[in-house]
């Protein structure tokens, strides 16, 4: 894994006295592999965090921190980018993006195929605080869930994130 890193620093665009300065950190891995589908995951990527507008801002209302963490496991990539936006003048956020990539069969698969590979049963998901009892993988689908994993030094764990707006 290879990780491509921006960092600059932006005036404020907050009616903010004094003005300051923001910080742009951008860690965002890259698959060291030129198989098609790695080239394509790669740029992908790239796209999801739209790189270009980033790097052409001159001022912003807050922080934007973007770091990941990677594990290989069994020919596997699995990937979770974290998105921090430290706003002052508006509401913060922080979002987690997964990717899967297969090394062997050049291919990506989503949270379903992930949680096979790492033998996560609905069972291991509903064992999440706020998950249903009576909760299965084709309730990922649903608008309300994000099924997705985290990673935490070399241990992976399914993760599901409910989105309350939606009940």
């Amino acid at each position: 894994m290879i990780t491509y890193k921006y960092e600059k620093q932006v005036d404020d665009q907050c009616d903010i006295e004094p003005p300051r300065k923001y910080d742009v950190k951008i860690e965002l891995p890259q698959i060291a592999s030129d198989k098609p589908t790695a080239v394509i995951l790669n740029d992908k990527i790239k796209k999801d965090y739209n790189l270009d507008k980033i790097s052409n801002q001159t001022s912003r209302a807050g922080n934007l921190y973007i770091t990941y963490e990677s594990i290989v496991k069994d020919d596997n990539i699995y990937i979770v980018i974290k998105e921090e936006v430290d706003n002052f003048c508006a509401s913060g956020d922080t979002t987690y993006t997964n990717y899967f990539y297969d090394i062997k069969n050049d291919t990506v698969f989503d949270y379903s195929g992930a949680y096979k590979k790492l033998g996560f049963t609905e069972q291991d998901l509903r064992k999440q605080d706020g998950v249903p009892s009576d909760f299965t993988l084709e309730d990922c689908k649903k608008t309300m869930y994000y099924c997705s994993i985290k990673i935490n030094g070399d241990e992976i764990t399914p993760y599901v994130d409910i989105d309350t707006r939606w009940e």
